[in-house]
């Protein structure tokens, strides 16, 4: 069977012809875990997409010449909200990957009743996880730090890199602790206050991750992932039961203004198996 896998970015950028679009889509249907990376991509798309446009803005309103008009920051908003239109929605069809439905038995069974992730988990019924475990799961469930921004130095010099680069490239191969010495030595900003409070979270300090995730909260580049990593933390320090991150979940996915919503729901969902 063909490998469609590298055809995922194009299917999701209309970019495939008509013909190979019909056979991707019906490779989907038939391959769960070719779906499973393609709603994967989509989202990794969308953040990338999100990021982009939050650093160009933030690039914008910083103190520039008394000169500067202001005509042209509205032009690149404008710009880059009909890119994200056109990038995103509307989003290819997805095609229906539900089993066919089998034939209704003549004789009435019990079915089983539909799924209510709103509604509480009585405290008898709600497993207690260890403080490993739930190490493990807020690690699983982070928003981390975009390594794309570490191309454009690849081909600097070693001798030429900044410690902040240096830091940035601990962290991506899993040097947090070398990462954190690093960002000692660069000057301190939003990136560096990012990157200490990521590496920090890595290496389960999480009070301490978590009081600079919250003092990024108002960062117009950083405020949406500081607000998530600042709930794990508080969850992976130990400070709520099982039953108060669930809900707590819940409401940050129902909140339309939270950009990683769906995290929030996948966490949900696993809580209440």
């Amino acid at each position: 069977m063909k490998n469609w896998h590298h055809n995922i970015e194009a299917y999701l950028l209309g970019e495939l012809p008509e013909p190979e679009k019909t056979a991707f889509e019906q490779a989907l249907r038939q391959d769960p875990e070719l779906a499973q990376a393609t709603e994967a991509h989509r989202e990794v798309l969308q953040r990338l997409e999100a990021m982009r446009l939050r650093r160009v803005v933030s690039s914008a309103l910083a103190p520039g010449p008394p000169s500067r008009s202001w005509w042209w920051l509205w032009l690149l908003v404008v710009t880059g909200i009909g890119s994200m239109v056109f990038m995103f929605y509307p989003k290819p069809a997805k095609p229906d990957l539900s089993p066919p439905v089998e034939p209704v038995p003549t004789e009435p069974i019990a079915q089983k009743p539909p799924d209510t992730p709103a509604t509480p988990i009585p405290p008898e019924q709600s497993p207690v996880l260890s403080a490993r475990q739930w190490a493990s799961l807020v690690l699983k469930h982070q928003v981390k730090p975009n390594s794309a921004t570490l191309r454009s130095d690849r081909a600097i010099k070693p001798s030429e890199k900044t410690a902040f680069t240096r830091a940035q490239e601990a962290y991506h191969t899993g040097h947090f602790a070398e990462a954190l010495q690093l960002l000692e030595q660069a000057p301190d900003d939003e990136d560096v206050r990012y990157y200490r409070a990521n590496a920090l979270f890595q290496l389960q300090g999480f009070p301490e991750a978590e009081k600079l995730f919250k003092n990024l909260e108002t960062s117009f580049q950083y405020g949406q992932e500081a607000r998530w990593n600042g709930f794990l933390c508080r969850v992976g320090s130990g400070r709520l039961q099982q039953m108060q991150v669930r809900n707590e979940a819940l409401k940050l996915a129902a909140d339309p203004a939270f950009e990683y919503r769906s995290f929030a729901a996948k966490l949900a969902r696993e809580l209440s198996q």
